[in-house]
């Protein structure tokens, strides 16, 4: 599979902080790397350089922030991890394979998944609809757990090089489940 990058969607991140590519990180240290990165680059140490200088500046502090911004979401680690393995798991409807030519067959979201979320979001509905915040908060707390469960392999997936496949199963998963979750704590909130 293609490791040399993602593709066209900027910087490596975790080029940017000089960290192994994993799944697993170190996340006070990570982030004591970012605070010394972030004021070395600081565009107000650059005040008094030409054009070009401050620039580059800025631009390596847009860098470090979108780098930080992906490497302390899980999930948007893991995602920006699988599409430095050459599958985009962000597109609406299924992970699309975006490495070169041997790109394949995009990979679907799981039918059952997707007849699971109906289900949960009828369930949603209907206890809202009678008013049965017991039930709302039940289906809350099994998605909470389902994420878990889920970034929990994702986690054991990366780092141990399983098959893109099941790691984006499990991504798209991930993203149905905090949709859910999304709509059910905006609904009950």
């Amino acid at each position: 599979m293609n490791e040399a990058g993602p593709p066209s969607s900027g910087p490596d991140p975790f080029a940017v902080f000089g960290i192994e590519r994993r799944f697993a990180v170190d996340r006070d240290a990570l982030e004591t790397r970012y605070r010394q990165l972030a004021r070395q680059a600081h565009p107000d140490r650059f005040v008094r350089a030409d054009a070009r200088t401050k620039r580059l500046a800025m631009q390596r502090a847009v860098e470090l922030n979108d780098a930080w911004r992906i490497i302390k979401d899980p999930v948007a680690r893991a995602e920006n991890l699988l599409l430095l393995r050459g599958v985009d798991v962000t597109r609406e409807g299924g992970a699309v394979r975006v490495a070169g030519a041997d790109a394949g067959d995009p990979i679907r979201v799981a039918h059952d998944l997707l007849l699971e979320m109906m289900e949960k979001n009828e369930a949603v509905a209907e206890a809202h609809e009678a008013g049965n915040s017991a039930v709302v908060e039940s289906i809350a707390r099994e998605a909470h757990g389902r994420v878990d469960a889920l970034m929990a392999r994702v986690a054991d997936d990366l780092d141990s090089g399983a098959p893109v496949e099941s790691i984006a199963q499990n991504l798209m998963a991930v993203r149905y489940w905090r949709r859910l979750l999304e709509d059910v704590e905006g609904q009950h909130g």
